[in-house]
């Protein structure tokens, strides 16, 4: 055997040492693919949780226009009442009718002003709630298409190294390794925390 030739099992030894490799790619692979299979479901719950509160929202919505219409009668009535008893004054104040009518229209004012904050409250929680769920489902978006360019290289990569040399193998799969730690990064960005 010449000096200069170099004996095959090296060679042998970098053929398996990124098969190896390639193997903990496809490993890494179905594991991210497990994780956004959850993170659907995740998002699938949020999903229900929004429209839970929509409804909430629209529920309330509904009592605040009862309240309103109740209070814009009830101040009808007090108005009438109160000028058909202008010139008739009881001695010590208003009439028992109109003084039971105007503390009705009080309690359902201060009422009505409870659930117009609870309404106004709940508005804000809800807007907030579709900002954030807009901002996770764009970074969803942004990860869902960074892994199927991961996932097309990687399979094209799969491909192509049958005829490659070990140099470019090893630049390819340090390439995969880089391109799936920043994609770890994000994904662990998204991912709620547990509480």
């Amino acid at each position: 055997m010449p000096k200069d030739k170099k004996p095959p099992e090296p060679v042998l030894d970098e053929k398996q040492k990124l098969q190896k490799e390639l193997s903990d790619c496809l490993v890494v692979r179905k594991s991210l693919e497990k994780m956004f299979s959850s993170l659907g479901k995740e998002k699938s719950i949020m999903s229900a949780e929004l429209a839970k509160k929509v409804q909430e929202l629209n529920s309330m919505e509904e009592q605040f226009n009862d309240l309103k219409e109740q209070s814009a009668m009830l101040l009808e009535k007090v108005q009438i009442c109160a000028s058909k008893h202008k010139d008739k004054k009881v001695v010590g104040g208003d009439s028992p009718g109109s003084e039971h009518l105007q503390d009705r229209n009080k309690k359902l004012s201060e009422q009505l002003l409870k659930s117009l904050d609870g309404y106004r409250s709940a508005k804000r929680k809800m807007k907030e709630a579709q900002e954030e769920n807009a901002r996770y489902r764009a970074k969803m978006k942004e990860v869902t298409e960074e892994i199927v360019r991961g996932l097309e290289r990687i399979h094209a990569f799969q491909q192509r190294n049958t005829g490659k040399e070990n140099v470019e193998m090893e630049e390819e799969l340090s390439a995969l390794e880089q391109m799936l730690r920043d994609l770890e990064t994000k994904v662990s960005s998204v991912v709620p925390k547990e509480k």
